[in-house]
C-alpha cells in the first residue's frame, strides 16, 4: 500500500532519542530518512545502555530503524558542501541542537532556506528558543523535572519520581513527527516551507492538564498520588490476593453504583459519605483503605 509520507525526503541531523524517534516515525509512514552523523564518534546514542548487537546499542538501533546513514565532518568545507548537496533535494529537515548551533555550523534554517525555500525545517530543542533556559541543553529526566511532571509523580510521602519511560524524549518525538506533516500540509497551501520550533519543555507540559485544571479553578497545588487518579476516586492500582489490578470508576451518574454491585458492596453505594466523586476525593485516604481491604482478598481473575 501507498504510505502517506511515499516520496518526502528527510534530512536527519538529531541524536539520542526525541530527535531520532520522531524521524523514525516519520520514516515508518513511508519518508525517505537520511540521517547524517557527525565523525568521529557519531550519535552518542550508539554506546548507550546494556544491551548491544554486534556492537550496536539496542536503543540506537530501535530509534533509528529504518534510516539509511551518512558520517561526516560539517566543520570541514567539503563535510558542509556535502549537506549543502542534500538539502537542495530534501523536504523535510530535523535538527536537535542548542539555539544558534546548526546556524554556526552552517546548517540552520537561513542557510538551508537560501538553497531550498521548499524545506519544512524542525528545530527540536529541550526549553524552545527564547528564554532564560534556552541556551541550555536538557536530557529527558531534567525536562521531566523542569515541567512539574516529576513533581506529580510518586507516592505522597516521598520525593518526585521520573515517570518510568522517558516521557519528555517520546512527547518530544511525537510533536516534532505532528510538526513535520503540519508543515508539509501547510507547504501545500503555500508553495513554501517554513521554520518550526519544537520545545520538550512544551510538548511535555501539553501533559500536565489535569492538574492545570484544578489549580486555575481553586489554586490547587498539584501534589503525588502514587498510583491513584488525582481527582477521580477511586481509579487506581489495587493490591489483589495474588497481584494488582487497575479499576475504579469514570463518568456517568451511575458509575459509582455499578462500581459498587462490581465489588460484592452494592450497599456502599448509598452511603451518604460517598455519593459524588467529590465527596470520594475529600474521604479519599479511608475509602481506599476500605476498597484495598475488599481487594486483597480476591484474586486479580
Amino acid at each position: 500500500m501507498t504510505k502517506p509520507l511515499d516520496g518526502i525526503r528527510v534530512l536527519d541531523f538529531t541524536r539520542h532519542m526525541a530527535g531520532p524517534y520522531g524521524t523514525m516515525i516519520l520514516g515508518d509512514y513511508g519518508a525517505d530518512v537520511i540521517k547524517v552523523e557527525s565523525l568521529p564518534h557519531g550519535d552518542g546514542a550508539r554506546g548507550v545502555g546494556t544491551a548491544f548487537i554486534d556492537g550496536e546499542s539496542a536503543l540506537f538501533l530501535i530509534w533509528n530503524r529504518g534510516k539509511r546513514s551518512l558520517a561526516l565532518d560539517m566543520r570541514k568545507p567539503e563535510g558542509l558542501e556535502a549537506v549543502h548537496r542534500l538539502a537542495a533535494t530534501v523536504d523535510v529537515v530535523v535538527t536537535s541542537y542548542r539555539p544558534g548551533v546548526a546556524d554556526e555550523i552552517g546548517i540552520g534554517y537561513d542557510a538551508l532556506s537560501a538553497i531550498n525555500d521548499q524545506i519544512v525545517y524542525i528545530s527540536l530543542t529541550a526549553f524552545g528558543p527564547d528564554g532564560p533556559l534556552a541556551p541550555y541543553p536538557g536530557t529527558d529526566p531534567v525536562v521531566q523535572a523542569v515541567s512539574g511532571v516529576m513533581s506529580v509523580t510518586g507516592e505522597p510521602d516521598r520525593g518526585p519520581n521520573l515517570v518510568g519511560v522517558p516521557m519528555a524524549d517520546f512527547t518530544g518525538a511525537l510533536v516534532t513527527a505532528q510538526a513535520a506533516m503540519l508543515g508539509l500540509f501547510a507547504r501545500q497551501q503555500t508553495g513554501k516551507g517554513q521554520l518550526i520550533d519544537v520545545s520538550m519543555l512544551f510538548a511535555l507540559m501539553s501533559s500536565l492538564t489535569t492538574r492545570l485544571a484544578s489549580h486555575w479553578v481553586d489554586g490547587e497545588d498539584p501534589g503525588r498520588h502514587g498510583s491513584a487518579h488525582s481527582v477521580v476516586v477511586p481509579y487506581e492500582a489495587f493490591q489483589t490476593a495474588d497481584g494488582h489490578v487497575v479499576t475504579g470508576v469514570w463518568g456517568g451518574a451511575d458509575g459509582w453504583e455499578r462500581f459498587c454491585r462490581a465489588i460484592g458492596k452494592p450497599e456502599l453505594a448509598a452511603d451518604e459519605r460517598y455519593l459524588t466523586n467529590q465527596q470520594r476525593v475529600d474521604a479519599r485516604a479511608e475509602l481506599t483503605e476500605f476498597l484495598q481491604g475488599i481487594f486483597i482478598t480476591r484474586t486479580s481473575a
